[in-house]
């Protein structure tokens, strides 16, 4: 195991009881309130942030955006080694990272269309059933359909922080997992059949992961295993599915 401190102890800094994430407690990472509150209470834009497109066009956008034979631009650059910095933290790290790290996460790999479109919330495993059903007692995370481009990502903290294996890098990949899920929806809203949470195919029901998702998938883990120490963002029990792209 990773950590020997308990979920209860790890899930410490995203509780109300603390006080919330700030950037002055939890885990060490450069970023502002702003850039916290803009993922996490920032109210959604009307639409989603900017034009809604066919999932070929936006397949093609963020490929030429992460592409490995282009110079990412100055502000890129500088974000890709914030998140090489908060990945590296081994020790005393909290939960709270992956909110710190959205908006670098945003910028390096979503060209910053996931501002106010998404909101992320860690959650009690009870909330997810609650909500859910407990057919999604298990999943690591729920991407929600809010409304037209804009979505909700619930983390469940204990299937995520209590892997036996390592919970932070089982944290990581979970956090990009739904992220590419809120950019489908975010820029390509009618995939909402197979990319998202919809209460309309029963309990438990958890959307597909067709050739866009897997697409995309492979695009920014080409560009998280170059910066970031060879980090794969599928999982060991995914990467059969995910590398079909027949």
């Amino acid at each position: 195991m990773a950590s020997n401190r308990t979920v209860k102890e790890l899930a410490k800094y995203v509780s109300q009881e603390y006080g919330g994430i700030t950037p002055s407690t939890g885990t060490p990472y450069p970023c502002t309130q702003q850039q916290i509150d803009t993922y996490t209470m920032t109210p959604y834009c009307d639409q989603g942030n900017g034009n809604i497109m066919p999932e070929y066009d936006a397949i093609c956008m963020l490929q030429a955006f992460l592409n490995p034979n282009v110079l990412p631009t100055p502000e890129v650059t500088a974000a890709l080694h914030r998140i090489a910095y908060g990945m590296s933290i081994k020790d005393n790290w909290y939960p709270d990272i992956v909110i710190k790290a959205m908006h670098d996460i945003d910028t390096a790999f979503f060209m910053g269309l996931l501002r106010g479109s998404v909101r992320i919330q860690w959650v009690d495993r009870s909330r997810i059933i609650e909500e859910y059903g407990p057919h999604c007692a298990s999943h690591l995370g729920i991407t929600q359909y809010i409304h037209t481009g804009c979505t909700s990502i619930l983390l469940n903290l204990q299937p995520i922080l209590g892997d036996m294996r390592s919970p932070r890098q089982r944290m990581w990949q979970c956090l990009f997992h739904e992220l590419i899920h809120a950019f489908s929806l975010r820029v390509c809203p009618h995939t909402l059949g197979g990319t998202a949470y919809d209460r309309s195919k029963g309990p438990g029901w958890q959307g597909g992961h067709g050739y866009m998702f897997r697409t995309c998938l492979l695009a920014i883990e080409e560009r998280t295993k170059r910066y970031f120490d060879g980090f794969c963002i599928a999982t060991p029990e995914d990467t059969d599915d995910y590398r079909s792209l027949n």
